[in-house]
């Protein structure tokens, strides 16, 4: 058996995501307390109360990182053999740490930060859709050919592509996309074009603060969004072009597959990301965690 974990990207979110984990885990719970230290904002309540917060990018990150990091430590504590780390977008932060690559005193102001860049940097001007059914070189086509920005944003899985960019363009692109047989064409509730070449200012702000971070090399390999490719022992370029960049999510998959990994954990709030595993290989088994209750069961199921 080779295990892969995979880490939730933004939009994951929602109200009291973290509450299960830190009333039936000391583990996580500890860990929430400590991050929850290392920001000028309330950490555990904005994981375990209603909020206005939650879905502002600036606080979304923060929140979903720190519930990942949090059951990441305790699926390690578990004696859950991990052979590789792989995250959404944001999620490559989370897999990051867990793998050592910088501290979780580090992690939670970084992102948080990074939320900050992310919101201000193409405010109103910009538009996100998922595109379905519809093969990814006409996708790149229809970008190419229309007038204004219009970008593949995320490679999910086969039949799921996301674009961004300027709204005009996006709109006029989701109708040249229908007229060519696209399943669907769903324009999605975002505060921005993530990972389009407008998040450029964003990428710019943020490398500087990417510098400060004591970067180690990995003790086990995180799979990079920009190029479905393991970290080595380079970051601040990486992870500053990831957020102007397209998200090779599928890919990255397809590399696990081929290191023959057979088994796929998600971990943070959802399951958003083994559906998209399933979309691509269902021979594989594939697991969610996200209560205490999904973590014994996970174990349980990998002792056998």
């Amino acid at each position: 058996m080779k295990i892969a974990i995979l880490c939730a990207g933004q939009g994951s979110q929602y109200a009291e995501m973290g509450t299960a984990f830190y009333n039936g885990n000391e583990t996580y719970k500890q860990t929430i307390n400590q991050l929850n230290e290392t920001v000028p904002f309330d950490l555990v309540a904005l994981l375990n109360t209603p909020n206005d917060l939650l879905d502002q990018t600036a606080y979304t990150q923060p929140a979903i990182v720190a519930m990942t990091v949090g059951i990441g430590k305790a699926v390690a504590e578990k004696g859950i053999t991990t052979d590789f780390y792989a995250g959404l977008s944001l999620g490559e932060y989370s897999a990051l740490t867990l793998a050592g690559a910088l501290t979780e005193a580090e992690v939670i102001p970084l992102v948080h930060t990074r939320g900050q860049f992310m919101q201000a940097a193409a405010p109103g001007i910009g538009a996100m859709a998922a595109v379905l059914g519809i093969e990814r070189s006409v996708i790149a086509d229809v970008c190419l050919e229309t007038p204004g920005i219009v970008e593949i944003a995320n490679y999910n899985c086969p039949g799921q592509i996301v674009i961004g960019g300027e709204k005009e363009a996006v709109a006029t692109a989701s109708e040249t996309l229908k007229t060519l047989g696209a399943r669907r064409v769903l324009p999605l509730n975002v505060s921005g074009p993530f990972h389009t070449s407008l998040l450029a200012p964003a990428a710019q702000k943020l490398a500087p603060e990417l510098a400060k971070i004591k970067w180690q090399k990995p003790h086990v390999p995180v799979i990079r969004n920009i190029d479905a490719k393991p970290y080595e022992d380079t970051f601040v370029y990486e992870l500053a072009k990831q957020v102007e960049s397209s998200v090779y999510w599928e890919d990255s998959i397809r590399y696990l597959l081929d290191q023959g990994v057979d088994t796929f954990i998600e971990i943070g709030p959802g399951k958003v990301l083994t559906g998209f595993v399933k979309k691509i290989d269902r021979t594989v088994k594939t697991y969610t965690i996200e209560t205490p209750e999904q973590l014994a069961s996970v174990t349980e199921q990998l002792s056998q």
